[in-house]
């Protein structure tokens, strides 16, 4: 009686033992999306925003100056215009110079009128020294008067011509195609002849340098050294403003 009560219990006890524990519920995780593109073969280019100075090349600036004080008459263009080679670009009224004009108008036609006086009076003299009534010394005396007339009215001639090829500077053209860069007069100024104080300032777009200093880590994967610091950057136009975004060429020179 006791040994089967005792297998009754050993049997019991061990039936838990001898199944299997339940396996436990995973949770899914979630898919993780991936975006694909085709594979293609193209040149990868990089772009590098910097601050820099706009520098032109010998030859590509142009600044408009009075060749004397004057008043500015009409400006064509403003800051960012384009221009073309012989445009015009100032015109300037010289106040000084309608008057000059006038005194030597008035001194060629004075030594124009001495001359003909001086050619009427030799005229009659040689007609006196060949009927006998004059002498010698008077037809050369008239001879030097004329002589010294005509070289006043050449004198009074150049004069006018120096004043008449000034008025021709009255209006300023543009020596190359370019675009204007500044502005620091209007119509009715009074200017100066000074290169201190220019109407307009003209650059040839082709002709501009950048001197600019990217950052670091900007260029860092050009894996050079020497390329980092200040580096010298074709713009293919000028910007308005300082802050350009010039993209550099792979002829880069490095300072």
């Amino acid at each position: 009686m006791h040994a089967a009560l005792i297998l009754t219990l050993a049997t019991v006890i061990a039936l838990p033992a001898c199944r299997r524990a339940a396996p436990r519920e995973t949770e899914a995780e979630p898919a993780i999306p991936v975006i694909t593109e085709p594979v293609r073969l193209g040149t990868i280019r990089a772009k590098i925003s910097a601050t820099g100075v706009v520098g032109t090349l010998p030859g590509a600036a142009f600044a408009v100056v009075a060749t004397q004080p004057a008043r500015i008459a009409d400006i064509t263009k403003n800051v960012g215009d384009a221009v073309k080679s012989g445009e015009m670009l100032v015109r300037f009224e010289f106040p000084s110079l309608g008057a000059q004009t006038a005194v030597n108008e008035s001194a060629v036609k004075a030594a124009d009128l001495r001359v003909k006086q001086a050619q009427l009076v030799q005229g009659r003299i040689r007609m006196l020294v060949e009927k006998g009534a004059a002498s010698r010394a008077e037809l050369d005396n008239s001879d030097r008067e004329l002589a010294v007339a005509e070289g006043e009215l050449a004198a009074a001639k150049a004069a006018l011509g120096v004043v008449l090829a000034q008025s021709g500077n009255t209006i300023i053209r543009a020596p190359f195609d370019g675009t204007v860069t500044e502005r620091l007069h209007n119509p009715g100024d009074n200017v100066r002849a000074d290169e201190s104080d220019p109407i307009l300032r003209l650059i040839d777009p082709k002709q501009v340098q950048v001197m600019a200093t990217p950052k670091t880590e900007q260029i860092s994967h050009h894996g050079n050294s020497s390329f980092l610091g200040k580096t010298a950057w074709a713009c293919s136009r000028p910007g308005r403003k300082h802050d350009l975004d010039c993209q550099a060429r792979s002829e880069h020179h490095c300072l």
